[in-house]
């Protein structure tokens, strides 16, 4: 309880998953991997609720999140779960294609402003991949916005890159 050892108990109490919102994390997680087990290979579809172990049941959050089945918040299990492992390849290819698109303007850039904008971009993908793993990134209009610029700023360098590399199209 001393002052000095807040921020140590502070750092402790983020990876400490004894409480009840992370159990109930670690159930909503382990019942999206029994979905994807349903049907690993073929696109499911939105719309549908996630399914749940006999032996897992999820903890009812209808009071305060009237659909919490039909999103989870772990955005990279949910799609997965949702859309198998083709759909999830297709749907998710958008991230790493963006911080290839990046690292390409990168190493292409002719100024510091084109490297920042590179390198921000490239850094919006990775905040942008780690919100959705976390905490509900799909359901949130800011991350799907951050996405859009960084997408936006990357593919723009990109297209710098290629037109100075002399590869037009004849």
């Amino acid at each position: 309880s001393s002052p000095v050892f807040k921020p140590a108990k502070a750092i402790t109490s983020v990876l400490d998953q004894k409480d009840a919102s992370s159990q109930s994390r670690n159930v909503e997680n382990e019942n999206l991997v029994y979905t994807l087990g349903q049907s690993p290979v073929l696109f499911r579809g939105f719309g549908h609720e996630y399914d749940y172990s006999p032996n897992n049941p999820p903890v009812d959050l209808s009071d305060t999140f009237k659909n919490f089945r039909l999103i989870a918040h772990n955005g990279v299990l949910w799609l997965w779960s949702i859309a198998g492992v083709l759909g999830f390849t297709l749907i998710w290819l958008v991230y790493p294609l963006a911080g290839t698109m990046a690292m390409r303007g990168y190493r292409a850039a002719q100024t510091p402003l084109e490297r920042s904008a590179a390198l921000a971009a490239l850094g919006m993908v990775a905040v942008v991949v780690i919100q959705i793993w976390g905490d509900q990134g799909f359901n949130s209009y800011m991350t799907l916005i951050t996405f859009g610029v960084a997408f936006a700023v990357a593919s723009r360098l990109a297209v710098r890159a290629h037109a100075s590399s002399g590869m037009e199209e004849l």
